[in-house]
């Protein structure tokens, strides 16, 4: 797992845990070849910094960026609703996409749904209709200034791009069309998406500013007449009305703070997080397959390897 701190203010990078980890003094005080090949050979990859180089899929921690997106180019509005029923299906086509929510023993969906309670409910069912009508261009250039698909961190070493995929990317990679089902995946962060555990926390702190990207970095300061760190500032993210970020922002909060609703209306962060934190904290939870399974099978974690589940995310800024 990772761990990312950074002050939204000024993009710097005040924590970063990567684990499993090694004692560093080893590099400083030497150690026996048998010694750093039990290190490089270990499945639990120590050696790799997952905070900066592991790329994954998002999870639904991306749906605040889907729903900006949304609301930003008029595809939507936040009184708008949709009826989530537990499934989804493109026209024309016979392959069901579930809502995380769906169990054959309780498959009535989350009924009436509109954008802040898709939020703290993470309906993939609205999320997946959203993404449908935005198309994937907008989507991916929209994201794109988050800081998703590319390596923006100033001085931090070996970070990855992750992958912020459109039409082009698929076939220059893959020499394949774009498909509208890639682009329901896309919705709830899953697919050929991937982000780095650093990008998601600058995520979280785009949200935190409510809107302006700042490069993360390493180092509080530094000699000026190198020009290392002297980055011109981004422009603030484009389209979102100053109302729209206090609406997501809302609803990231009622993601951690809305608990004790009856027919469990409560956000999904609530139980685990919300229920002990006694200030305000904006966020979004998230959980993203590893390994595909049919149409036809439940996911059952207790069947799969270690290594074959679910990863589970967490973005967040307090005081909100």
């Amino acid at each position: 797992g990772a761990i990312i701190a950074i002050e939204p203010a000024s993009g710097g990078i005040l924590a970063m845990v990567s684990r499993p980890s090694y004692n560093p003094n080893l590099f400083v005080t030497g150690m026996t070849r048998e010694k750093y090949r039990s290190l490089s050979d270990s499945k639990d990859l120590p050696l790799f910094n997952r905070a900066v180089q592991g790329q994954y899929a998002p999870g639904s921690t991306f749906k605040p960026i889907v729903g900006l997106a949304a609301v930003s180019k008029g595809v939507t509005s936040w009184d708008e609703t949709i009826v989530d029923q537990g499934w989804f299906k493109l026209p024309d086509q016979r392959r069901i996409f579930r809502d995380w929510s769906w169990t054959p023993e309780d498959a009535g969906g989350q009924g009436i749904v509109d954008l802040r309670r898709a939020i703290y409910r993470s309906s993939n069912v609205y999320f997946y209709d959203l993404a449908t009508r935005l198309k994937v261009d907008a989507l991916s250039t929209f994201a794109g200034q988050f800081g998703l698909g590319s390596d923006a961190a100033l001085d931090v070493y070996e970070a990855a791009d992750g992958i912020l995929p459109n039409r082009e990317w698929k076939y220059g990679t893959q020499g394949k069309d774009w498909y509208t089902g890639d682009t329901v995946n896309m919705g709830i962060g899953q697919g050929y998406l991937l982000v780095t555990p650093l990008q998601l926390a600058t995520v979280a702190a785009v949200f935190a500013t409510r809107g302006q990207w700042k490069h993360p970095r390493m180092l509080l300061s530094g000699d000026t007449s190198t020009a290392v760190l002297t980055q011109s500032l981004p422009p603030p993210i484009a389209g979102p009305s100053h109302n729209d970020w206090e609406l997501m922002i809302d609803a990231m909060e009622e993601v951690v703070h809305r608990g004790n609703q009856v027919m469990g209306d409560n956000g999904t962060a609530w139980a685990y997080i919300g229920r002990d934190v006694n200030y305000r904290m904006a966020g979004k939870s998230g959980t993203a397959q590893v390994v595909g399974i049919s149409q036809d099978e439940q996911y059952d974690e207790s069947e799969l390897d270690e290594y074959e589940r679910k990863h589970a995310w967490f973005i967040a800024f307090a005081p909100s």
